[in-house]
């Protein structure tokens, strides 16, 4: 099978599993689905206001964009090892985490880290402040934000 219907499939099989979890959580979250310019787009925001809205667009260039909590991560990698449907169960199930990472001295933001915790695995995005001196990392302290499951 050529590559490019190998991605295809394997997207399909991700578009079809993220569908049917919505369909399950419509009780628990304001779901949203869309297609936008050759794209396929999910929106989740939980009814509890402690949980973690996300959203999710997966592109045909092999590569996704992702909003977890407040944070943004775009042109991620998606290819075999990418377990997409299994980050979203993580993330409805209130496997997240997000640190900010912050100068103590100064309040200067240095990193921002959100870490889903999956089965065997975690999926990891971090985005760094391109602006921030450099500093040891004992002058940093983090913040953490923990989130809550959808099912309450």
């Amino acid at each position: 099978m050529p590559h490019d219907d190998s991605f295809r499939k394997h997207l399909h099989h991700i578009i079809t599993a993220l569908e049917a979890w919505a369909k399950e959580m419509r009780p628990w979250a304001d779901i949203e689905i869309d297609r936008i310019d050759g794209a396929w787009r999910l929106s989740a925001t939980p009814r509890v206001s402690t949980a973690c809205p996300f959203e999710i667009v997966l592109r045909s260039d092999r590569r996704y964009d992702i909003r977890i909590g407040n944070e943004v991560y775009v042109d991620r990698s998606l290819d075999a090892l990418t377990d997409i449907p299994q980050l979203v169960r993580s993330i409805a199930n209130g496997r997240v985490i997000t640190r900010r990472w912050e100068s103590w001295k100064t309040g200067l933001l240095y990193r921002v880290e959100t870490i889903v915790d999956m089965p065997g695995s975690e999926g990891r995005f971090v985005r760094e402040n391109p602006d921030a001196p450099a500093v040891d990392d004992v002058e940093l302290e983090a913040a953490i934000e923990a989130y809550a499951p959808y099912r309450r």
